[in-house]
């Protein structure tokens, strides 16, 4: 047995060449090795059993507390900037929706920034694409520039979106809006 570590119930946990030392019974022989067949069948159903029900309540548990809320941002085919923005927290999905805007200016289909979420592409005139056409009804500008707001194709000026503005845009502006002007 030259070069083993004498055995003393549980041995400590080691990283390899690592000096162990004990000194509770060093002239104790290390433990008999056991080979019973029927006693091994027994451990391994009981590990095979308990790996089961641990699959078993894995499947049933469903969804955890974090991704129960988890805000999720689908673009819209076709469309340039806008994204279907879904999740089960009307809270975090109106931070996350915030939170996603950017650097820029982005408009949002119902109060609080939820619905849809269109990002102003960049400075310039710009249609609202079709889907949230005269259906925008909160807003964040993160830059200092004014946005100018149509209802209609650079027509029917509704007013100007001051720079650094968030919130619901004004009631009479409220689901009317179908084309900006960023001029930057």
């Amino acid at each position: 047995m030259k070069g083993r570590a004498p055995y003393c119930g549980a041995r400590p946990f080691h990283s390899p060449g690592q000096l162990i030392t004990t000194s509770c019974c060093a002239t104790s022989a290390p433990p008999a090795q056991h080979s019973s067949p029927k006693g091994e069948r027994s451990v391994r159903k009981l590990l095979t059993g308990l790996a089961g029900v641990a699959a078993l309540a894995a499947t049933f548990a469903g969804p955890n507390a974090a991704s129960a809320s988890e805000t999720r941002f689908t673009e819209v085919a076709g469309v340039e900037g806008l994204y279907r923005v879904t999740g089960t927290s009307g809270d975090v999905i109106a931070q996350d929706a915030y939170d996603r805007c950017g650097a820029g200016t982005c408009f949002f289909q119902h109060y609080g920034g939820e619905g849809l979420l269109w990002v102003v592409p960049s400075c310039g005139r710009h249609h609202v694409p079709g889907y949230l056409d005269g259906k925008a009804t909160s807003a964040w500008n993160r830059t200092p520039t004014p946005i100018v707001l149509y209802d209609g194709t650079y027509t029917g000026r509704l007013g100007t979106m001051p720079g650094w503005f968030k919130g619901d845009l004004h009631p009479a502006h409220d689901n009317k809006l179908s084309s900006v002007d960023a001029a930057c």
